[in-house]
Parts: structure tokens; C-alpha cells; sequence
């Protein structure tokens, strides 16, 4: 959703769980470029996330 791929139904809270509609998920589903994409910023996601997990010194940034 961070990246704009999926955008929820209504206008939640940034912590609030999100509903999406089924007749779009079932359109992305069958849409390969759409899944394709989606699954690359997934696994970008996760990978940064972990980077950041085993090296904490690297996400701090600092200001001059």
C-alpha cells in the first residue's frame, strides 16, 4: 500500500485495518505485470527490513 499498489476502501486511520475490494483483487489477481510488480516491492520491503534489523548503525540518519 506504501508505494501505491493497493489503495483500501474508505479513508482509514494509518492504524486501522484495511478493507479492500474483491472484484479489484481478483482483477490484480489475474493481471501478471500487476502481480509481478507487487511482488518485487514486497520482497524489496522485506529485504530492507531485515538490512536494517542486522545492521542498526546503517538506518540512522543523521543531520548535519
Amino acid at each position: 500500500m506504501a508505494v501505491g499498489k493497493l489503495t483500501p476502501l474508505g479513508d482509514p486511520a494509518p492504524n486501522a485495518p484495511k478493507w479492500f475490494a474483491a472484484v479489484e483483487m481478483i482483477r490484480l489477481a489475474a493481471d501478471r505485470d500487476w502481480l509481478h510488480k507487487a511482488t518485487k516491492e514486497i520482497s524489496k520491503y522485506w529485504r530492507h527490513k531485515r538490512e536494517r534489523r542486522m545492521n542498526p548503525l546503517t538506518a540512522v540518519v543523521t543531520a548535519d
